[in-house]
């Protein structure tokens, strides 16, 4: 068990004791989907702060979904960007903050910095990103590849930001010693946080064995509210969303032929989606209003907040969706997941689930040379790297994934 007196050390100037930490601050990423793949690296914070609290700070749809977490005393909404003058809001939400123990921006952003900054933390950690090293006092450089040069995902490099603030060789050999394979090589960091570290391989790798985690309210209950018309059959969940642009999103009318498909079999389907899908999202249910079980169909299109998708979501016994926001939040809850894949970097955003995690997920991209190109539009114009896959393949693969998990939980009973 990791006691409250342990040692943590930082530059010669800066050694603490987990004991003197009692506030930890922490500026989530902007985007719902990345801050949900920051909750690993939350669970390792808690882990070895025992004794600290905790605040966040970021958007309204970043902090929603930690807002069940006990751990958390304080939650502040960052609004500065809408403000006439952005410094005055930044400096203003500091002084609403107010200095913690220890600050940690999740966030590449100057303003994310300069607000830990104006709360006068006196550890300040975040990646030395777009001029900001002069506003922090532990500023990482980004390592973006691993030693043999492939991608880190991004849930890693979120990770790496808070590796060397852990007790990483007792703590990692305590928690993971029934998942790991290997003995922590002897040289685990101890030494001081540099501006310049780059982890072992080995010592992230045993910190990513912790998966996503999400709080829910009980599955029965949200289970309850979803299955009054045909409790027997399973659940199908599809979200066509995805924020950032129409790039990330499949085809309007596919997700219309899969829904057809499993209403045709009087499976139950939701619709999600928030205020921004409205239109999209009306366009698949009108397209859908003449199907003979169009009872089983229900639009929860923004008639849901974010707890309640987080409910829902983890109700359901398969999640058909783009790479997303709530795609994540499905990995968080280890709901089957079926997500397609186009623009986006598969290495660095598909759903993130360490090997010793069983969850049903099945990915589906085109493998076109495009692609990734992170682009909001096709610059193309013809979106192959989306329009390349077929309603039947998504048909199968969400029959194989629900077949897959259906056999998992049969052999767990």
């Amino acid at each position: 068990m990791l006691i409250c007196g342990a040692r943590i050390l930082f530059q010669s100037h800066h050694t603490i004791y987990t004991k003197d930490v009692k506030s930890i601050l922490l500026r989530l990423p902007n985007w719902l989907g990345d801050s949900v793949m920051v909750s690993s690296a939350f669970e390792w914070l808690k882990l070895s702060f025992p004794c600290a609290d905790f605040s966040i700070v970021g958007t309204k749809a970043s902090c929603g979904i930690y807002e069940r977490d006990s751990r958390i005393k304080h939650i502040f909404i960052d609004e500065s960007k809408k403000a006439k003058s952005r410094i005055l809001a930044t400096k203003d939400l500091a002084n609403a903050i107010g200095k913690h123990d220890l600050a940690i921006t999740f966030s590449n952003t100057f303003f994310s910095a300069l607000l830990l900054y104006l709360t006068k933390s006196p550890v300040r950690i975040g990646y030395a990103k777009n001029a900001r090293r002069f506003l922090l006092t532990h500023a990482l450089k980004l390592q973006k590849h691993d030693l043999q040069g492939k991608k880190y995902h991004q849930v890693l490099l979120y990770l790496s930001l808070i590796a060397p603030l852990l007790q990483v060789r007792e703590q990692v050999a305590h928690t993971l010693s029934s998942t790991l394979t290997r003995t922590l090589p002897n040289n685990a960091p101890k030494e001081p946080i540099s501006h310049k570290i780059l982890m072992p391989n080995e010592i992230l790798e045993a910190l990513s064995t912790k998966p996503l985690t999400l709080i829910s309210h009980s599955i029965e209950a949200a289970h309850l509210a979803l299955s009054k018309t045909s409790p027997s059959k399973p659940i199908v969940g599809i979200n066509p969303g995805a924020a950032f642009g129409s790039a990330k999103r499949w085809e309007q009318s596919h997700f219309v032929s899969v829904i057809e498909y499993f209403l045709d079999k009087a499976y139950q389907v939701y619709l999600f989606g928030s205020s921004a899908e409205s239109s999209a999202n009306t366009d698949i249910a009108d397209a859908l209003k003449n199907h003979k079980n169009l009872q089983f169909f229900h639009n929860l299109t923004d008639k849901t907040n974010l707890s309640e998708l987080i409910d829902h979501i983890n109700a359901v016994n398969v999640f058909i969706t783009n790479d997303s926001g709530p795609m994540h939040i499905a990995t968080a809850l280890k709901t089957p997941i079926v997500a397609i894949f186009g623009p986006t970097d598969i290495n660095e955003t598909a759903p993130y689930t360490p090997s010793h995690t069983e969850q049903s997920i099945a990915l589906l991209h085109a493998n076109l040379p495009c692609s990734p190109c992170k682009k909001r539009e096709c610059p193309l114009k013809h979106h192959n790297c989306m329009n390349l896959i077929s309603p039947q393949e998504v048909i199968n693969s969400t029959i194989r994934v629900l077949e897959i998990n259906q056999k998992r939980l049969n052999d767990d009973n």
